[in-house]
């Protein structure tokens, strides 16, 4: 009887040890690790949070990439029409100039010349691109959103960009709705590529009237590269807006994350130490009882 009794009186002080040995390893490996959760079973109801953040943070990388994508649209697209507009006021004064009575038929040559150039530089910014795209082309597969003749190459269609939950910016504005839309029967009417090549032509012949009526036109022109200029600038704002405000859920989220996930150091060493204790007393008492003899038992 009494060999059956120690028997499990030793076994139940090994399982003892045993659980206390665990228990110490657990709190060893949080701390080493710096992690409460190593596994689902640590904690299933924080694991299943733990994971709705790791999701929402994994949409939030996507839309910040989203909005570092539309940034980068619209600061091409400001770029280009900010040279655009400079460029429009540059070929209204050379109009002022050539329609002045001191302008002779050579000056008015020259300045004829200077029109010219301004255009093409004008068409290579209406070709201008975002990551080899022709921003001005819609969705048009083409290499350019222009021919060098002014000829619009792209279509109507609008590239969109989610940023952000249920937000979702359009980033691009297509050539015509820019640069203005073709009229060859009536030129002054056209695009800004055709009005300038009317007034090139007025210039050279020398045509005061149609000159001064060329003004408007180009302020027509100019206005509605401003415009376009204004409504993408307003979106960029739209797009930092929105990609702060996530920069600080983000913050807030990895901030709830690791209340879930990471370890309280400071606690995490307090139970080291209490479960090293606990062994240790465990190991001594199990020492003490099962140092017992033979002889012990025959007294």
């Amino acid at each position: 009887m009494n060999r059956i009794t120690s028997t499990t009186s030793n076994r139940r002080m090994l399982n003892d040890l045993a659980t206390a040995q665990r228990s110490l390893l657990r709190a060893q490996s949080r701390l080493s690790s710096g992690r409460e959760l190593e596994r689902a079973s640590d904690g299933p109801a924080r694991a299943l949070a733990a994971l709705d953040h790791r999701a929402q943070l994994r949409r939030s990388e996507q839309m910040q990439r989203n909005a570092s994508d539309a940034r980068g649209w619209l600061v091409a697209a400001d770029t280009a029409l900010t040279s655009a507009v400079q460029e429009m006021t540059r070929a209204r004064t050379l109009v002022i100039s050539a329609n002045s009575g001191a302008s002779d038929p050579n000056a008015r040559k020259a300045i004829a010349d200077d029109l010219r150039a301004l255009r093409e530089g004008l068409v290579q910014l209406a070709n201008s691109k975002y990551l080899n795209r022709p921003i001005f082309a819609g969705n048009a597969d083409v290499p350019n959103a222009y021919a060098p003749d002014g000829t619009y190459l792209g279509d109507d269609g609008v590239v969109l960009r989610p940023v952000a939950e249920s937000v979702t910016l359009q980033v691009n504005r297509t050539g015509p709705a820019v640069f203005g839309t073709s009229n060859p029967g009536d030129p002054m009417s056209g695009n800004v590529f055709e009005r300038l090549d009317a007034v090139i032509a007025a210039v050279e012949a020398g045509d005061h009237a149609a000159m001064t009526s060329a003004l408007s036109a180009l302020d027509e022109a100019t206005d509605l590269i401003e415009a376009a200029q204004v409504e993408l600038g307003a979106r960029a704002k739209q797009v930092e807006d929105v990609a702060a405000r996530t920069e600080i859920l983000d913050i807030d989220r990895r901030q709830a994350l690791s209340e879930l996930e990471d370890v309280d150091v400071a606690q995490a060493l307090i139970d080291v130490r209490a479960r090293e204790f606990t062994y240790q007393a465990a190991l001594s008492s199990a020492a003490r009882v099962m140092q017992a003899s033979l002889l012990d038992f025959l007294r």
